[in-house]
């Protein structure tokens, strides 16, 4: 997100709604890349077993929706 839209209270419902949206279609998980301190609020984690040759681990970000 570009610097001026930051801290509005704009990333939490897009990032939500997203997710929600990934249940609804019956998602198993998701991957980002993104900030390392921004999504562990949603329950992302650095997975240890998952990454992407040439990608910082520490951006790397996955979650299981399905449990």
């Amino acid at each position: 997100m570009l610097p001026e839209y930051q801290r509005q209270g704009i990333g939490k419902p897009l990032a939500e709604s997203g997710l929600n949206r990934l249940r609804q279609m019956d998602a198993r998980g998701c991957c980002l890349v993104d900030h390392p301190d921004y999504h562990g609020r949603f329950g992302f984690t650095n997975p240890l077993r998952l990454a992407v040759e040439g990608m910082p681990r520490d951006v790397f970000f996955a979650m299981a929706l399905d449990g």
